[in-house]
């Protein structure tokens, strides 16, 4: 059995781009495949790149349209040639691909989904991608429900998946001298962290604004960068807090897991509309497994990422006064916190590790090809 990923890019430091990269992984160790070919879209942006190197087999280069047909008939043309029986799609914008190429030859397909690009507004032929498909795989049953009962698109089969982590890189340690003193973070202050791109909100917004009702003895980090930073720079300076607040910028990967180990706890709050909200949340397991309680939001897929009252707390976006006060909470209260950090970094064993994902992986690539 051979299969082909379509991928739109594996490259980049995104969510997506880690998903798509642990299901090659997985793949190419399934026993029931002889062959797991690659194909990606975009190239490599030597800005924003993973550090390890990945095997792809074709590199379109871009997504004018003349690549775009370039990229279809090469995939028609290996599909015949190398006997693909199952093409995997890592987005829904390549489901029209998969049918295409399914209508001609009957091979099967997959989609993933993941969150945002599902209730931002979907075309039609994504739609049509969607409803054709031998399989779509969600990375939270949220996504998974939201396109059925909230799109009415029937699903041939339905499979969840849930995003991994590497539970032997984020563990926790002490955090080494030098990390404190590249990024400016005092050691004696008590540290509110958020993870991911600033292209939109995640709840930066509401902790900035929080910082004023905490003692000087709370700091805040916020970790990455983007379009909504400058205007995040600016609420810090206009709230009078900005000598509680450091922005990093991207990092490293290889001191992303010193970050969750510098944090007392990790808040990733998004609100959920048209191009806002979480498919699920990948920094709260990160954060979990860490052993650090979080605080994520109870409107999109980040709910799936946290055990409410166990591993953290659950809450809306627009409860201020709730958020708040769940913060102090943790940062006044060590020993239930550092209780609920143990207690997420069990439920990350135990449903996110890198073997379920590929046990999971396994059984849907069963299901989809043998129906069982």
């Amino acid at each position: 059995m051979n299969v082909l990923i379509l991928a739109t890019d594996v490259f980049k430091k995104g969510g997506i781009q880690r998903y798509t990269r642990y299901q090659i992984q997985a793949l190419k160790e399934n026993p029931y495949l002889d062959k797991v070919f690659v194909f990606s879209i975009l190239n490599k942006n030597p800005k924003n790149i993973f550090e390890e190197e990945i095997e792809i087999d074709y590199i379109a280069g871009g997504t004018s349209f003349f690549k775009k047909i370039i990229f279809i008939i090469k995939v028609l043309f290996f599909c015949k040639k190398n006997n693909i029986n199952l093409i995997i799609c890592n987005h829904i914008s390549l489901g029209q691909v998969a049918f295409f190429i399914k209508k001609i030859s009957g091979i099967s397909y997959t989609v993933n989904v993941y969150g945002l690009e599902i209730w931002s507004g979907l075309r039609r032929f994504e739609i049509l991608g969607l409803k054709n498909a031998d399989g779509v795989i969600g990375v939270s049953n949220f996504t998974l429900n939201y396109i059925e009962k909230e799109l009415n698109i029937k699903l041939k089969k339905r499979f969840l998946l849930y995003n991994c982590i590497d539970i032997k890189r984020f563990i926790p340690f002490e955090v080494p001298n030098i990390v404190y003193k590249k990024y400016g973070i005092p050691k004696d202050k008590k540290i509110i962290i958020t993870v991911g791109r600033l292209d939109r909100d995640k709840g930066q917004e509401t902790i900035i604004k929080s910082l004023k009702m905490f003692s000087d003895d709370i700091f805040y980090i916020i970790v990455g960068d983007g379009i909504n930073r400058n205007k995040l720079e600016r609420l810090a300076k206009s709230e009078g807090v900005t000598n509680k607040v450091v922005f990093t910028g991207r990092v490293p990967e290889e001191y992303l897991v010193s970050f969750y180990n510098i944090a007392d706890v990790l808040v990733l709050i998004g609100k959920f509309a048209k191009g806002e909200g979480e498919g699920f949340g990948f920094a709260l397991i990160e954060a979990s497994a860490c052993g650090k309680p979080v605080i994520g939001g109870n409107e999109d897929g980040s709910i799936e990422a946290v055990l409410d009252g166990k591993t953290g707390f659950s809450l809306s976006p627009d409860d201020f006064e709730g958020i708040t006060r769940k913060i102090k909470i943790l940062i006044d209260k060590p020993r239930r916190a550092k209780k609920m950090g143990m207690d997420g970094r069990k439920y990350v064993e135990e449903n996110f590790s890198y073997k379920t994902f590929l046990k999971k992986q396994s059984d849907i690539i069963k299901k989809v090809l043998f129906g069982n």
